[in-house]
Parts: C-alpha cells; structure tokens; sequence
C-alpha cells in the first residue's frame, strides 16, 4: 500500500520543519506540523472543519517541541536527519488503519489518527488538554 500524494509531499515537509528546528530526527510533531503546512489536505480540512485555531495549534507545538530538544540537549543543527522509531511506527499503524477502512492509499487523515493515537507525542499532549476535541479527533 503507497502514501498519497499529499502524504509523500508532507514526509518530506516534516524532514523540513525538523531541520529547521535543529532536530537530528523527524518526530511525530513534524509529521503533524507538516500535515497542517498544507491547507489543502484532509488532516487540515479535518481540523478546520472543527473551527480549530490552527495557526495557535502550529505555534504551540513549534515551541514545545523546541524546548524539549533544547531541554533534552538535541538542539543541534544535524547533518543527518532521520524518521525515529516513534514516527515510523506512527506511519505503519497509519498503513494498518488505511487497510482496515479499505482504503487504497495512507492519506493525511490516517496519519493524524496514528499520531492521536500514540499517547506519548506532543501533539496528543496538547489536544489532551481539551478531551472532547481528542475524541472528535480519533474519528476523523
């Protein structure tokens, strides 16, 4: 089963938003942030569509996750960026749930379901901070 277009493009986004933030890995937050650089992909429709604040949602995250590389001493610019184990595993239970609908390809939505499914990112923190939109989230 293959990415779709506009997953592939914000693959390579995420790759982006973490070298910009100094990151030697690319995390499931930039995954996320590069779900929403696009407004025109399901993920973003998804969260518009709710009447999130999204531009308040990327600034958010932005800074989180740059305090927690600088607080975890990965603020560094990398030569080498890589997918850490938490995002690909993000990306095969995204292929999973693609399966599991019958879908033919992993789109934005599969992805940010994966990512609000994994308890331990800091996109799940946040939203976890108001319950009702997480669980609106899930059944995107």
């Amino acid at each position: 089963m293959g990415y779709s277009n506009e997953l592939q493009k914000a693959i390579a986004k995420s790759k982006e938003i973490a070298m910009e933030i100094k990151s030697k890995t690319i995390r499931p937050e930039h995954l996320f942030l590069a779900l929403l650089d696009d407004d025109e992909s399901n993920a973003y429709q998804s969260l518009y569509d709710m009447n999130l604040n999204i531009d308040a949602i990327k600034s958010t995250i932005t800074q989180w996750s740059t305090e927690m590389q600088k607080n975890l001493g990965l603020f560094k610019k990398a030569v080498t960026i890589t997918i850490d184990a938490e995002t690909n595993n993000i990306l095969k239970d995204s292929i999973e749930f693609a399966k599991e609908i019958n879908d033919n390809e992993v789109n934005s939505n599969h992805v940010l379901y994966s990512i609000l499914n994994n308890d331990t990112n800091i996109v799940t923190t946040l939203f976890s901070k108001s319950p009702d939109v997480l669980k609106k989230l899930k059944f995107v």
